[in-house]
């Protein structure tokens, strides 16, 4: 129980690690003049991004001779489906409806209440429960990275219809873990669930662009350079690492736990954004990203364990 427990802390950490240095990537990607005309840019390279994503999973899975078919034909395959339907199309899409009307800057606040959303779901249905030093660690995380994110707002027009959006987006996100939780508590590994929810989630993102997305925007993407496309297959393969580590961690960990950790994508994000993309970094984010730090290690620690330590040190 240990060993899991620790092994699942250090896959949630890494994933928190992974998606910092992919949203930094993915900003990237996107300041390119060719993709900054297109209004649904982001979602489009969503798509592709998740669809390199389960191409990549099916190898690994086949070569390590993983019962695909199997698993596809399970029960617990479908609420795979499920999960990766409200966090991928939705979810995304929801987020992105939110930057339109509010900005980026409420837009990322609200959504990042996505754990306290996914801890409540996690809490009434798979009776997941916290010790209060959990509670006291996860909510700290939350609000510092809430602050973290209004830093950066805008000075866009706030309206209902953007807030609803983006609160309709940290439930989607909360529903994801949550589900794909419950998915994986009978006979499917995480590496298997994962590979469903890309597959999943790439199906989701055709359905969305047949019924919403102009045709014109996606044929646009023919003409991308040999550039913008190796920087999305990097992305693709740095955002498969760090949700593929996610889903392990919630498998070994619980869902709560394993969004505490990887919500310090937010501190990873800042780093990188400093040190690749020369973005300002001052005292108030350093700080802010250390008491991140702070709040996850409270959510995964144990309190016997962390008595002791603070006995022995006095």
């Amino acid at each position: 129980m240990k060993n899991s427990t620790r092994a699942g802390t250090y896959y949630g950490l890494l994933s928190g690690v992974l998606w910092g240095a992919s949203g930094t990537l993915v900003g990237m990607v996107l300041i390119d003049k060719h993709l900054q005309n297109l209004l649904f840019a982001p979602i489009i390279l969503a798509f592709i991004s998740d669809f390199l994503s389960s191409g990549y999973m099916l190898f690994y899975l086949i070569k390590k001779k993983y019962p695909v078919k199997e698993a596809l034909t399970e029960r617990q395959a479908l609420i795979i489906s499920v999960a990766a339907l409200c966090g991928g199309p939705i979810g995304m899409s929801c987020y992105f409806m939110a930057i339109k009307y509010i900005g980026v800057g409420y837009a990322a606040t609200i959504s990042a209440s996505y754990p306290a959303f996914g801890a409540l779901i996690a809490f009434l249905f798979l009776k997941d429960k916290l010790h209060k030093i959990g509670v006291l660690g996860l909510f700290l995380s939350i609000i510092t990275t809430m602050t973290l994110g209004y830093g950066a707002a805008t000075d866009s027009e706030f309206s209902l219809i953007g807030l609803l959006f983006a609160l309709m987006c940290a439930v989607s996100w909360g529903l994801e873990v949550v589900i794909s939780s419950y998915g994986m508590r009978k006979s499917i590994s995480p590496d298997v669930a994962y590979f469903i929810r890309q597959i999943s989630s790439s199906f989701g993102y055709v359905l969305l662009f047949a019924s919403v997305i102009p045709f014109s925007d996606i044929t646009e993407y023919y003409f991308m350079d040999l550039k913008i496309i190796l920087q999305i297959v990097v992305v693709s393969l740095i955002a498969t690492g760090s949700y593929l580590y996610y889903y392990r961690s919630i498998n070994l960990v619980g869902p709560i736990r394993a969004m505490g950790l990887n919500i310090t994508y937010a501190v990873w994000a800042v780093l990188f954004g400093w040190s690749i993309s020369n973005n300002k970094l001052d005292a108030q984010l350093i700080i802010l990203c250390c008491i991140i730090m702070i709040g996850s290690f409270l959510t995964v620690s144990n309190p016997k364990s962390l008595s002791i330590l603070l006995r022995y040190n006095k």
